[in-house]
């Protein structure tokens, strides 16, 4: 009878361990940002458990980063279904992983945003994990980049456009090609190409010279501090400060 009794026991006890026995590795607690915290895998995904046992995130990504890995301190990427987004250290889903790609943040000049991507299209999520700026652009450079702190080129249908640090869209991307402010001799304005025409951009995103020239130079280069070289169909002659093409050629009495 003891011994009947002493094997039900065993039983028993086993059952209990190997009901908690499910995991196909477990990490070292700490090692991902998390001090209470410990990475699990079962069926090729992963989770967390935290210093009670209890499964504080469940087994469900395919990949679990570091928190603060991506510049925000209190998330960690995470990965399912190829696409990517965040959790925090509650084990929230802060962004859900909806994205083909994601940054760093204040990796293009923002410091509070971070890029995205879905399908080809660019845009920004804030510290919050909300969209900023839409997922409506090719390219999204470095804010700053181009003379003016505040404003970062956007790409779109292979045109060119700038947006500003509150997800303004400051010029609609019309123009094949924008130089950086400055580049020309003249510190407020920027180079503009469309229809392999040039022209000049204010830092206000004003057109004060339209793209209708064939070649412009640059401010100061044939002697005249004020002046700049613009070209159409082989004639020649120049523009002021003020974006006016000057009289040249009266006679004076």
């Amino acid at each position: 009878m003891k011994k009947v009794l002493s094997l039900m026991l065993a039983v028993m006890i086993f059952g209990c361990v190997t009901a908690q026995v499910k995991y196909d590795q477990i990490g070292k607690f700490g090692t991902n940002g998390q001090p209470d915290w410990a990475l699990v895998q079962a069926n090729d995904v992963w989770g967390f458990i935290d210093v009670t046992g209890k499964e504080a995130v469940q087994p469900k990504y395919e990949q679990i980063g570091i928190f603060g890995a991506n510049g925000h301190d209190g998330w960690a990427l995470v990965q399912s279904d190829e696409h990517r987004g965040f959790i925090d250290m509650s084990g929230n889903e802060i962004v859900p992983p909806v994205y083909d790609r994601i940054g760093i943040f204040g990796a293009n000049g923002h410091a509070d945003w971070i890029l995205v991507e879905i399908e080809g299209k660019q845009g920004f999520l804030n510290f919050d994990g909300k969209e900023v700026v839409p997922l409506a652009y090719d390219q999204i450079g470095k804010f700053g980049t181009n003379g003016q702190p505040d404003w970062a080129l956007v790409q779109a249908n292979d045109v060119w456009g700038f947006i500003d640090v509150t997800g303004k869209e400051i010029i609609q991307p019309k123009y094949d090609q924008i130089g950086i402010f400055g580049a020309n001799g003249h510190d407020g304005w920027a180079l503009v190409q469309s229809d392999e025409h040039w022209g000049f951009i204010d830092m206000s995103g004003k057109e004060i010279v339209p793209p209708i020239y064939d070649r412009i130079g640059i401010c100061g280069a044939n002697g005249h501090a004020d002046w700049i070289l613009v070209e159409i169909e082989g004639k020649q002659g120049f523009l002021n400060f003020d974006g006016k093409e000057v009289e040249i050629g009266t006679i004076v009495k």
